[in-house]
């Protein structure tokens, strides 16, 4: 009996080596595989509180500037400039470069300057509408994470809770529902829209160059008007926020909804635009004023821009 045991200890001593063995030769044999991208990562644009302070800075000054596909922010000192930028460039296909301000000579001379100035508003969407879609997919595995019952990192509770303040999703609700209605918010703005109301409230860049959407708000406890802000990226980024957050504004998204997957096919902007008059609720003819920028040249195909790389010069 003693003899049985003893065997059965050394069969199970070699056996215990030969796997450790096995397993370190695998190691150093077979290649391991990286960690795939974090939830967090997938949306770029989000900081942990304790970076917020820190603003992307956009390139000064302007020198033989080309697109490698790679989003650039350029602050520029001309409108010559910017002409170069767009140069060549269609309307439905636009570099990787964002305006982060019009310059100070900004002027409309022609209708060039004006399909111009429909070329910057057009990129500075895209660039948003990139940002919203990273947060969608972020969402997307979150929720899947969620419906696996596996519990998130801290950095993924943080991110969802930053969507949750960002998008006004009430604190109260239960998870599941607080990604419903995420999910009912967080999607693209149609171009067109975001250039026809930065038409209709710039006059075509020509005035409210630090308010371009017209987003107004109380600046002190007695004045409600524009809101300053320091870019047009920033600008853009707030825009397309409001328009996916405020409670007045919920019937633009559920048809928005119904119509996104028909957005290769069809032009969102002129169908959905009329249900975004209360986002100016205070002007009652807004929605016969943004109407009627639709009429102005071919705003509306806008909704198929997209960006495009081009070799660099």
């Amino acid at each position: 009996m003693k003899l049985s045991i003893k065997k059965g200890l050394i069969t199970i001593s070699v056996l215990a080596l030969i796997t450790t063995t096995f397993y370190f030769i695998r190691k150093q044999i077979v290649p391991q595989k990286k960690p795939s991208q974090s939830i967090v990562e997938l949306v770029p644009q989000y900081q942990p509180e304790t970076q917020l302070t820190k603003q992307e800075k956009p390139i000064q000054g302007f020198q033989q500037l080309t697109d490698t596909g790679k989003p650039q922010i350029i602050h520029p000192k001309s409108q010559a400039e910017v002409e170069h930028i767009y140069k060549n460039i269609t309307m439905l296909e636009i570099p990787h470069i964002f305006i982060d301000s019009l310059p100070p000579d900004w002027q409309i001379r022609s209708t060039a300057d004006k399909t111009l100035f429909m070329k910057i508003i057009t990129a500075l969407i895209l660039h948003t509408n990139e940002k919203i879609q990273a947060e969608k997919l972020a969402l997307q595995q979150l929720q899947e994470k969620h419906l696996r019952q596996i519990e998130w990192t801290q950095e993924e509770t943080d991110l969802f809770n930053h969507l949750v303040k960002k998008y006004d999703v009430f604190l109260t609700k239960k998870r599941d529902n607080q990604l419903k209605d995420l999910f009912e918010k967080v999607d693209i703005i149609p171009p067109s829209i975001a250039v026809a109301q930065a038409i209709l409230f710039t006059d075509w860049g020509r005035k409210n160059q630090k308010s371009i959407y017209g987003e107004y708000g109380w600046t002190d406890k007695t004045h409600y008007e524009p809101l300053p802000f320091d870019s047009l990226v920033a600008a853009t980024d707030s825009f397309a926020a409001q328009l996916n957050s405020r409670t007045q504004l919920l019937e633009f998204r559920e048809l928005r909804n119904k119509l996104i997957p028909y957005a290769n096919v069809k032009y969102l902007g002129p169908e959905l635009v009329y249900y975004i008059h209360e986002y100016m609720d205070w002007d009652k003819n807004y929605p016969e004023k943004i109407q009627n920028v639709y009429q102005q040249g071919l705003i509306k195909e806008l909704d198929h821009a997209q960006f495009k790389t081009f070799p660099s010069e």
